[in-house]
């Protein structure tokens, strides 16, 4: 499962000096800025278990991605070779493998100034990246998902922008993911991949026989044609989609119903039964939404009240193996608007941000056993800060947070 959780909102981020201290973050914490030396505009955090956080900045003008491993000073990552002059590079995602190992992912400009998936080696950040090749007669690829072993999925899309799920060898050659029997693999899309030794893939296909809406597959290995994940039943849902998935191969994901009705559902691994739907948020029925899911099955949620603004999901924490219900997280004191979580470690800590007056944004923690969010503070000293992903063993936190002339910082912390 991808050791970055999920994206917040979106601020133009910017980066300051390394290591410098917080200037009003909670006691409990000590917040870092993790972005390089003379860079700015810093952006897309994110942390695996070992504490190595990555990102981009531009640099002179130029988008880069740098990785940072704990206690050492952020590098930036070297371009594809051909554009060595400095086309831009951007991250992805960082897996979850020990300091030195770490496989990141990301995309570069290449000779003709087209994206292109590529991946890094933590041990070379320096050396210029292994492209991620498209299936013969293809043109781009992206990288969606990396495991902890280093497996890397995503899409080769064609001329047309045709999508065919892929996974790559370590060499950066394409294979494509099968469908079973006659059925198509056409614009699927990989959205996840398992941490697991043999890892499985989760996506999502379009079903044309429902009018192009998404349909929830499972790939047990990258060998395999996929399997389609059952709907809910009782009562029937349109159509699913997948996700995220855990160790053990839990999958989690989203349904909506044909009165638009909305709720977050976990299949078991393997995917042959119908899922475990979270059907109400302390005992009232609400719609609901699945953000993240972690190796024990615990998931970080949002729900929204019935005759709610679509703006206003609020933070909730699931156990599906209790049944259908979900626990509301309680906000600080002074939330006024939208709150939503970001992630959940496999130590029960939630990450999230929320609303303050003014449409001011402070990021919040709850620790495991806990439905308190906790103010999370404003590191940089300005306005706005929020979390994006946490790692998956929730040790590490990051985020981007504003400083008082309104220049965001990427921003990552120990937590508890």
């Amino acid at each position: 499962m991808s050791s970055w959780k999920i994206m917040g909102v979106s601020l133009g981020v910017g980066a300051g000096a390394l290591m410098v201290a917080a200037l009003s973050a909670s006691p409990a914490y000590a917040w870092t800025d993790n972005g390089p030396s003379g860079a700015s505009q810093c952006t897309n955090p994110s942390i695996n278990s070992a504490g190595t956080a990555t990102g981009d900045c531009l640099v002179n003008s130029v988008k880069k991605g740098f990785v940072r491993e704990l206690s050492t000073t952020s590098t930036l990552l070297a371009p594809l070779a051909q554009t060595s002059g400095g086309a831009p590079c951007g991250t992805t995602d960082v897996n979850n493998a020990a300091q030195g190992s770490e496989i990141i992912v990301g995309w570069c400009a290449d000779a003709n100034l087209k994206q292109q998936g590529v991946f890094w080696n933590g041990s070379a950040p320096g050396t210029a990246p292994t492209l991620l090749q498209p299936l013969l007669l293809a043109v781009q690829t992206v990288a969606t998902a990396v495991s902890a072993g280093g497996a890397i999925v995503g899409v080769s899309i064609d001329g047309t922008g045709t999508k065919t799920p892929v996974a790559w060898s370590p060499s950066g050659i394409a294979a494509g993911l099968n469908p079973p029997g006659l059925s198509s693999n056409s614009n699927c899309v990989p959205a996840d991949i398992s941490d697991a030794a043999t890892p499985s893939i989760v996506g999502n296909c379009p079903n044309s026989g429902a009018g192009g809406v998404n349909q929830a597959v499972l790939w047990v290995n990258t060998s395999t044609a996929y399997l389609l994940l059952r709907v809910p039943t009782s009562p029937a849902a349109s159509y699913c989609m997948a996700s995220k998935i855990n160790l053990s191969g839990q999958i989690l994901g989203d349904c909506t119903y044909p009165d638009d009705s909305h709720s977050a559902v976990v299949w078991a691994a393997g995917g042959a039964s119908v899922p475990t739907v979270l059907a109400t948020v302390g005992g009232t029925a609400l719609r609901t939404f699945g953000v993240d899911i972690n190796d024990s099955g615990m998931v970080a949620c949002d729900y929204l009240a019935a005759g709610a603004a679509s703006d206003l999901k609020q933070p909730c924490s699931w156990n599906p193996a209790g049944g259908p219900n979900a626990a509301a997280i309680t906000l600080p004191s002074g939330a006024t608007g939208t709150a939503t979580t970001t992630g959940i470690g496999n130590n029960g800590v939630i990450v999230g941000f929320y609303e303050l007056p003014a449409g001011v944004e402070h990021p919040f923690y709850v620790l495991s056993g806990s439905t308190s969010a906790v103010d999370n503070g404003s590191p940089e000293g300005g306005p706005n800060t929020y979390t994006t992903a946490i790692s998956t063993n929730g040790a590490w936190v990051v985020g981007v947070s504003e400083d008082s002339n309104q220049r965001t910082h990427v921003v990552g912390e120990a937590v508890p």
